[in-house]
């Protein structure tokens, strides 16, 4: 649901193939939110349905791995160049299905793992991004009466919460008492300090 709430808040059109659709997803069909399908995915006549060599990707996010990677694999046989989200729970068998049919697979908690970590690790971390090629934690700050920047070495100033307004800085020097600032540290500082 989650993930069907970004695509469709993203202005992008989604076909969702659910074999047994919850009471929220037929109400969203019937409002054309979405095209539901009644199936199973993993059946090639379901995905023949679904025009894959036009889509933008191809997401399998069904709770068993083996499901996903029929519906990957079904989904390559009708396109080789359509993106594949896979979802797989099991390390194991998603470094097995990458060598094997060159498939990138992504786990919830291997993606999230680190950002918790990140956000026990570093006082008022809000999250974590990626970007040129490189991880960056997300940090936020109050200001007292004289501002400071963060103690990171390294760090991006990206804005302030001034007065109920967000100001976007180029600069630590224009943060002003009290202000709450975001900024940006590049956590490849953090690794190469570790190695």
């Amino acid at each position: 649901t989650a993930v069907l709430n970004l695509v469709t808040a993203a202005g992008k059109r989604v076909i969702v193939i659910e074999p047994n659709p919850d009471a929220d997803l037929v109400r969203r069909a019937r409002e054309r939110d979405v095209d539901l399908l009644t199936g199973d995915a993993s059946q090639a006549g379901c995905l023949d349905m679904c025009a894959i060599p036009h889509a933008s990707a191809v997401l399998a996010l069904t709770n068993s791995d083996e499901t996903n990677l029929e519906i990957a694999l079904g989904a390559r046989v009708r396109s080789q160049t359509v993106p594949l989200v896979v979802r797989m729970e099991d390390a194991s068998f998603a470094n097995a299905t990458s060598s094997l049919f060159g498939l990138s697979t992504f786990s919830p908690a291997a993606l999230s793992a680190p950002v918790f970590a990140g956000l026990s690790r570093f006082p008022g971390t809000r999250g974590r991004v990626r970007y040129a090629d490189d991880d960056f934690t997300v940090g936020q700050r109050e200001q007292g009466e004289h501002p400071e920047r963060p103690p990171a070495p390294i760090c991006t100033a990206l804005f302030v919460w001034r007065h109920g307004y967000l100001k976007m800085i180029r600069d630590f020097e224009e943060m002003e008492p009290f202000d709450t600032v975001l900024f940006s540290v590049p956590l490849s500082q953090f690794r190469t300090k570790t190695k």
